[in-house]
């Protein structure tokens, strides 16, 4: 029986459903699996990584870093640590964190991991066609399987999306 068939099963039988004295427990299966459907279905936006928080703290007379790491929704401009509660650009931390891992290598699956993570996500169609046909070149060590600069690939989108506005 599909769900299709079921739903129609069910709302065929409301007024037998509704004269059982097991009527408020059917009722809360059902709500349920419909609550967990539209969750699976409807999923919430994931916050972007801002990198890490940069505010120095005095700990025992020793200078530290806070290094909570930030997020914030997609559309904030604003993040704020949770734990020293000072507010930052989420812009320009996302930025200081990609200057800080410039000429690092990252692979296909990591650079796409990334891309989504700093809120910035490239569609892997997309990122297929960029590879297939040069788009973005690869910084291979010795021979070993494609890297790439997280620098280039925003560099790319941002070229991209110019292209397209």
């Amino acid at each position: 029986m599909t769900p299709i068939d079921a739903a129609v099963f069910l709302s065929r039988r409301v007024g037998v459903i509704a004269a059982r004295e097991d009527a408020g427990q059917c009722f809360a299966e059902v709500r349920k699996a419909v609550d967990d459907i539209t969750r699976a279905i409807n999923r919430p936006h994931s916050k972007k990584f801002c990198g890490i928080c940069p505010t120095m703290r005095d700990d025992r007379g020793q200078e530290v870093q806070c290094g909570e790491s930030l997020y914030c929704k997609h559309d904030d401009v604003q993040v704020t640590c949770w734990r020293c509660k000072q507010s930052y650009d989420a812009a320009k931390l996302i930025q200081d964190a990609v200057d800080n891992v410039r000429g690092l290598l990252y692979s296909s699956n990591e650079i796409l991991a990334i891309m989504a993570q700093i809120g910035e996500p490239i569609p892997p169609r997309t990122w297929r066609y960029w590879r297939a046909n040069n788009k973005i070149p690869e910084r291979n060590e010795w021979g070993a399987e494609p890297g790439y600069w997280l620098e280039d690939v925003r560099r790319l989108r941002n070229r991209t999306q110019e292209e397209v506005a």
